[in-house]
């Protein structure tokens, strides 16, 4: 005999939070662990995101100044081999000045030493599902972007 599949009512799926419909933007997603950055890159594209991927820091860096339009938030895993997450988004600001950051770490103790510039940053622990994902994306571009001193003065 087999049962329904039971749905918990307080860990809804990736379709029933998130439609493709709020997707659009463009994620600069930066993690060194392939099998979670094909993961992730996965649940974002079938949420209708824009996803440029790179393993490190370096190639991150690379990848945006070579994509010709806004990127509208770093994902970023804070500890990686080489350049850190932090070191990234610190390389990658000054051309994209609105850039909104999302660090990711299974480390917390990573959430108290970020910066804060008048930046809008947020952590996020690992291991996380693709709905918890997806919503704290959601609240980093839903939240006031940075913006430089040449932009308020318009």
């Amino acid at each position: 005999m087999l049962l329904p599949l039971a749905m918990n009512p307080d860990c809804p799926t990736v379709t029933e939070r998130h439609s493709p419909a709020e997707g659009g933007e463009t994620v600069l997603l930066v993690e060194d662990n392939v099998s979670i950055r094909e993961a992730t890159e996965k649940i974002l594209r079938e949420c209708g995101y824009v996803v440029l991927d790179a393993g490190s820091g370096e190639e991150a860096i690379a990848i945006a100044r070579r994509h010709a339009g806004k990127i509208d938030v770093l994902l970023a895993d804070i500890d990686m081999p080489g350049m850190n997450g932090v070191e990234t988004a610190n390389q990658i600001r000054p051309e994209q000045p609105e850039l909104r950051v999302l660090y990711v770490s299974g480390d917390e103790s990573h959430a108290h030493v970020l910066p804060d510039n008048g930046v809008p940053v947020v952590f996020f622990r690992k291991p996380f599902t693709g709905a918890a994902l997806l919503g704290k994306l959601r609240e980093v571009l839903e939240s006031e972007p940075r913006r430089t001193a040449k932009k308020s003065e318009k």
